[in-house]
């Protein structure tokens, strides 16, 4: 399986997006949807966009909440940079199959 991480606006209404994310490794493939605000990713992008200027450093991002009752969360975790420049993205998401938000997938995805 290839290694990819596919975030998609599924709609919006106002400031509130629905956002459909699919992320893939060599042995799992993970698909969720996630609400989150217009200007908290536009935030997220430009954290994002900062971390590719100078990716010595880890990039955490998450989007919505992880714990809790609230809608489905997601989170990435970009870590530094290997010495060749490739980037393993350690990728947070949950798996609705319960009503009580227990069960999460946790997998690296590598670029």
């Amino acid at each position: 399986m290839e290694n990819n991480i596919n975030i998609k606006k599924v709609w919006q209404d106002s400031d509130l997006l629905q956002l459909s994310i699919i992320a893939s490794a060599e042995f799992v493939l993970v698909k969720q949807l996630c609400y989150i605000e217009k200007n908290t990713l536009r935030l997220i992008g430009e954290k994002i966009k900062q971390y590719s200027y100078d990716f010595k450093e880890n990039c955490y991002v998450q989007f919505g909440e992880l714990k809790g009752n609230y809608t489905p969360g997601f989170s990435l975790d970009f870590l530094a940079a290997h010495y060749s420049g490739n980037v393993k993205i350690e990728v947070d998401m949950e798996i609705d199959d319960n009503d009580e938000w227990k069960h999460r997938c946790r997998f690296y995805v590598n670029s």
